[in-house]
């Protein structure tokens, strides 16, 4: 199974409130909901923690956008800096980097 099947079917089978990844020890993740709608991860405000993002309206992830993510999301947890890769690339990935590795870390195990 590809990293989307993975994260696509635990999302299907529980949608939730997920928290973003802070590297910094000074600062608390916001939470955020995902679910699947159709062919794309939805992102929303949190349904069960005050301490939420705050949209103006859902946002959407594609595979595309996690195939890009995911190799940066791995050099990350080893302790890279990749921000600034990041910052280079095009698309909807780079403005979602944020929710995609909380969904990453909280659906891939």
């Amino acid at each position: 199974m590809n990293i989307w099947d993975i994260i696509t079917q635990d999302l299907l089978e529980n949608p939730r409130d997920i928290q973003t990844l802070v590297k910094s020890k000074n600062k608390t993740g916001l939470w955020f909901y995902a679910r699947i709608l159709g062919k794309s991860i939805i992102i929303e405000n949190a349904h069960e923690h005050d301490l939420s993002v705050k949209l103006s309206q859902m946002r959407r992830i594609y595979e595309k956008d996690i195939e890009i993510i995911y190799p940066f999301y791995l050099r990350r947890e080893n302790g890279e800096a990749v921000s600034k890769e990041i910052s280079l690339t095009k698309g909807e990935a780079k403005k979602n980097q944020t929710y995609i590795y909380g969904i990453i870390k909280s659906c891939v195990k």
